[in-house]
């Protein structure tokens, strides 16, 4: 179950569910207002929306949580910075499913191909999840280099994948060499303190697929974090969309399925579009992802 929770705007929302005589809505509403009264409006089965008032938003909303202990909740764009208040737990981020599509994004806003890519997976640990993006991004970029210190069983994978399609990818975990010249490298498991043992490409574009933040020394690149996204198909949740982060609305209506493929054909069904990506500071602009490809080529012709 899901509960959504958004603060009170305007008296119309309240009148919405209020089935009476105009006069009587007004009466009403002014004793919702004034005694701070949560309202409640059903979506759907699985989905509650709860109107809070704008006076003890914290208060209100920790109230809401204890007497929902196991439902899943969700705040509105303007409540969300209250969740580290709230002690709500860090839900992993949706942004794993979407790997491909910020690679697109993030390096055709630079004015370059995906395809012509060279790109270095950080996989800690060898598990399914990791293994079905790597054998998923194969063919969509020119080379793939995993970086690991699981370098036996990524050997194997290398091996199999040269047999059974005839694609050569690299594995290797040299901290001093492996990411000195790596453009482009896609976090998937490695925690900000192992990151710190390795010497990086200062100007590289990392994606960031772990719910810590990753701080790395000297660092002038770009770290994505997030994304917005924009859900074209909006199966019964229209109302949601203006006030909620879109990612939260989809991960909550769709089914997650053990299959990573599985949720990529899902987010291309559902025609999601990424309309923004998120650093430790923010939203990334196109001028930021261009002053770092002019980088990074400056780099390539020295080398």
């Amino acid at each position: 179950m899901y509960i959504y929770i958004k603060e009170l705007k305007k008296d119309e929302e309240l009148a919405q569910n209020i089935d009476m005589p105009i006069f009587l809505k007004k009466i009403i509403i002014k004793f919702i207002k004034k005694f701070n009264i949560i309202t409640l409006k059903k979506i759907d089965e699985k989905h509650t929306l709860y109107i809070i008032p704008k006076v003890k938003k914290i208060k209100t909303i920790q109230k809401i949580i204890n007497k929902k202990p196991k439902e899943k909740i969700i705040l509105s764009k303007e409540l969300k910075k209250y969740e580290k208040d709230l002690g709500l737990p860090k839900e992993k981020k949706p942004i794993i499913y979407y790997i491909y599509e910020i690679l697109k994004y993030s390096i055709e806003k630079a004015g370059k191909k995906v395809e012509l890519q060279n790109i270095h997976i950080l996989a800690d640990n060898y598990n399914k999840q990791n293994i079905e993006i790597i054998t998923y991004l194969l063919d969509k970029v020119k080379t793939l280099n995993i970086v690991t210190n699981s370098t036996q069983k990524y050997n194997i994978l290398e091996n199999k994948i040269y047999n059974e399609q005839g694609i050569l990818i690299t594995v290797a975990n040299n901290k001093n060499k492996s990411l000195k010249r790596a453009n482009i490298i896609i976090n998937l498991d490695f925690k900000s303190e192992k990151l710190q043992e390795y010497t990086i490409n200062r100007n590289a574009i990392l994606i960031n697929c772990t719910n810590e933040k990753v701080e790395i020394k000297y660092f002038q690149g770009i770290i994505i974090n997030d994304i917005n996204i924009k859900i074209e198909n909006k199966p019964n949740h229209e109302e949601l969309c203006n006030e909620f982060n879109e990612e939260d609305i989809y991960t909550s209506f769709e089914t997650i399925s053990s299959k990573y493929i599985e949720n990529i054909q899902k987010i291309e069904e559902n025609k999601i579009e990424i309309t923004n990506i998120i650093g430790n500071n923010g939203i990334i602009n196109t001028k930021e992802l261009l002053n770092i490809q002019k980088e990074l080529d400056k780099l390539q012709k020295l080398n």
